[in-house]
């Protein structure tokens, strides 16, 4: 079993932690198969166990990011200037990459 980690950017990590997609679906999606240590099917992100266990599974690793409250979003799309200073306000508190171990089987 591969146990190597990858440096993951900041929103990516807070796109599956906040549910609140701050960047491309396709790099959250990379970033829960790693974390779950098994490839993950679209219709899974409907399940909100599934979301728990990703989730639980990055603070374990990072327990600080519990706190981070989601990005503000009104129907459903912030304006990218917002998404930008949020990513880039949580960078500062973080950094712009964590260190993420990959996961068994979420």
């Amino acid at each position: 079993m591969q146990n190597q980690s990858k440096q993951i950017p900041i929103a990516d990590v807070l796109s599956l932690t906040t549910g609140c997609l701050l960047g491309k679906f396709l790099d959250m999606h990379l970033l829960a198969a790693f974390v779950a240590g098994r490839p993950i099917h679209t219709h899974e992100f409907t399940e909100k166990a599934f979301w728990k266990k990703l989730r639980e599974a990055v603070y374990a690793q990072h327990p600080s990011l519990r706190d981070v409250k989601p990005l503000r979003v009104i129907n459903r799309k912030a304006p990218e200037a917002e998404v930008n200073a949020y990513i880039a306000e949580q960078s500062k508190l973080f950094g712009a990459v964590l260190e993420i171990f990959p996961g068994s089987d979420a």
